[in-house]
Formats: C-alpha cells, structure tokens, sequence
C-alpha cells in the first residue's frame, strides 16, 4: 500500500464519519418537539457513531473528541439501561462486538459506559413484589448483584 493509497483511504473514512456526524446533528436539531421520543433510533444513531470511531484506522483524523465520544456513550448507556427494563431483546441489535469495544478509549472501560460479555456462575434468586392495591406483581430474577432480564418469555 503506497501513500496515495493510504491517503485515499484516510480521506474516505473521514468523510464517513463526516456524513455520520452530519446525520446525528441533522436529527439532534430537527426532530419535532411534538414527536414522539423514540429510544430505538436515537440508540442506532449513538451506536453508529461509536462504531464508526472505533473502525478508524491510524491514519485516519479523529473528528470526535475524547469528551465528545465519552458524552455519547453516556447517553448511549443510558437509552440501553432504560430498554433493558422495557424490551431487553432490542437492545441486542445495538451491542458493540468484542473488536468494536476493544477499538475504542479504555476510559470507556474504566467509567463503566460499554457492554461486556460476562459468564456468572451461582444461583438464581427469584423475587416476587406484589402490589395488592393495583392486583399485578412483579418478578425479579437475580444472580448475586446482576440482574437478569429475558428476550422472550420469563421461566415461571
């Protein structure tokens, strides 16, 4: 791979991430105020960005600060912490791969912002809250301190 090559190749991934940047600005200011907040999409678009920053090759110009990147992922947690409560099987389709974590700052690691695959061993608490006054209940499944949440149908 000669110069040019790495040049053009430098040139196309900033343009990417350009058009990215763009298209998450594009919908930052121009979603209406009346619609309604759609979790999903403003999750694809963080999770973009953030995979786009972490297939950026050493020659390529970092146009997102470290603070920037940071800000996102923050967001990004966020929008995933509320989803897993309501539809833990969507959030799935928004995971970053193992290469795509390991790409990105290690700040992200050390502030707790990315997912990381984990295997747990112990047992299952299973608890129940009911609510008598509104007749529904709730039920929790738990291994030590994680919660575990099902993509389809709870085990009970």
């Amino acid at each position: 791979m000669n110069k040019n090559d790495i040049l053009r190749y430098s040139i196309l991934a900033i343009l990417l991430l350009a058009v990215s940047v763009l298209i998450f600005i594009y919908f930052q200011n121009n979603t209406p105020k009346s619609r309604a907040y759609d979790p999903n999409e403003r999750l694809s678009i963080l999770t973009q960005l953030l995979k786009s920053e972490s297939s950026k090759n050493l020659f390529s110009l970092n146009a997102l600060s470290e603070e920037e990147l940071v800000s996102i992922a923050l967001e990004r947690k966020a929008i995933l912490l509320e989803l897993v409560e309501s539809d833990p099987k969507s959030i799935l389709e928004y995971s970053l791969t193992k290469d795509e974590r390991s790409k990105l700052p290690t700040a992200f690691f050390d502030l707790g912002l990315l997912e990381k695959d984990l295997q747990i061993e112990g047992k299952i608490n299973y608890i129940i809250i009911d609510d008598f006054e509104n007749n529904t209940a709730e039920h929790l499944f738990k291994i030590d301190k994680y919660n575990i949440h099902f993509t389809d149908k709870k085990p009970i």
